[in-house]
């Protein structure tokens, strides 16, 4: 995805306990660091927010991380602010 004409990508990555995800974002272009305002935020697929659902970028850093532990059949929406260029909603079914 792009944000401001600079490639970042979101992965979404299993981890060793069952239902646990951790979702990680990164820019890029080699050297380059987030910079401070940027966010990483889980809403439920009803909009809502839950406990420990945003990373916030306070000064430039190399990554905005979150885990989180879901049940099968849970979803969740992803969002960045800045928003992305051609940034749809999407949801994700665990």
């Amino acid at each position: 995805m792009a944000i401001a004409n600079q490639p970042y990508e979101l992965k979404i990555l299993p981890l060793a306990e069952a239902g646990a995800w951790r979702f990680e974002l990164c820019c890029l272009t080699p050297g380059c660091m987030i910079p401070a305002g940027f966010k990483l935020k889980l809403l439920t697929c009803e909009l809502q927010d839950f406990d420990g659902n945003e990373d916030r970028a306070t000064q430039a850093v190399p990554q905005l991380a979150l885990e989180v532990d879901l049940d099968p059949g849970e979803s969740l929406l992803w969002q960045v602010e800045p928003t992305p260029d051609n940034y749809q909603q999407e949801i994700l079914q665990f």
